[in-house]
């Protein structure tokens, strides 16, 4: 695995790591290598879930657009379902 060593953060940067790492039950490497990540626009085990809410997202409008909002056709998929 590649190292990295960054010299001369601040200390208001390194508490912020800090206080994202206990917030998220991590360390502070793993804060930052999520970061890191993120910047170089490389996906995370951690952007997984929210990735997935805006693909979701992203069909449920597509399917609004062709049929309609979803409120209005679950009902009737459901009774379409139980018959």
């Amino acid at each position: 695995m590649n190292e990295l060593r960054i010299h001369g953060v601040p200390a208001d940067v390194i508490k912020a790591l800090e206080a994202d790492a206990l917030r998220a039950n991590s360390s502070v490497e793993e804060v930052a290598k999520r970061v890191l990540s993120q910047y170089a626009g490389q996906p995370t085990a951690a952007a997984a879930p929210q990735q997935a809410r805006l693909e979701i997202d992203r069909i449920r409008t597509g399917i609004e657009r062709r049929h309609g909002k979803l409120d209005v056709i679950l009902p009737l998929l459901r009774e379409d379902r139980n018959r």
